[in-house]
């Protein structure tokens, strides 16, 4: 894949090094925040948990999302209904088309899915997963009304 050609586009970011620097991460959250209104970080508890604990004591609102059928399968599903429906557009964004080429869906007997990425270790679907996570706080933020209505979106 050309991650180069992306980072030097702007299209994707790196953290320094050869190991993913969570602090890196936390300083650049804490400066999109004076750019954009936060209103909670979904994560995945799994490898992050140090970090959503700093970024809750810079006053963050961290919400765990985890990446079973119970968390991921309603937003998948509305993530599908907007994109179908032609109501959520990513500007044909080259790493989120990479993403969505790799992703697979294991659904369970339930007709509940989950992201999966296959076979293929060496793909990548977090930008997908991002997604996912966003959109499970939105529903759960604003369950009680239109989460486009609500934040007054109409495209994400």
């Amino acid at each position: 894949m050309p991650y180069d050609k992306w980072v030097k586009s702007g299209e994707m970011k790196i953290t320094p090094g050869n190991v993913i620097d969570y602090q890196f991460i936390r300083k650049k959250i804490n400066l999109l925040h004076d750019s954009f209104d936060i209103q909670e970080i979904g994560y995945d508890p799994w490898n992050a948990m140090q970090t959503a604990i700093e970024l809750e004591d810079d006053g963050f609102t961290m919400a765990e999302v985890r990446q079973g059928y119970k968390s991921m399968s309603p937003p998948m599903k509305e993530i599908e209904a907007l994109l179908t429906g032609g109501n959520m557009n990513h500007g044909n964004h080259p790493v989120l088309n990479w993403n969505f080429n790799n992703l697979d869906v294991k659904q369970d007997e339930n007709d509940n899915v989950r992201p999966v990425k296959g076979r293929d270790r060496n793909k990548r679907i977090d930008g997908i997963v991002a997604l996912i996570n966003a959109m499970n706080r939105a529903l759960e933020r604003y369950n009680d009304s239109s989460v486009y209505e609500t934040r007054g979106m109409r495209q994400l």
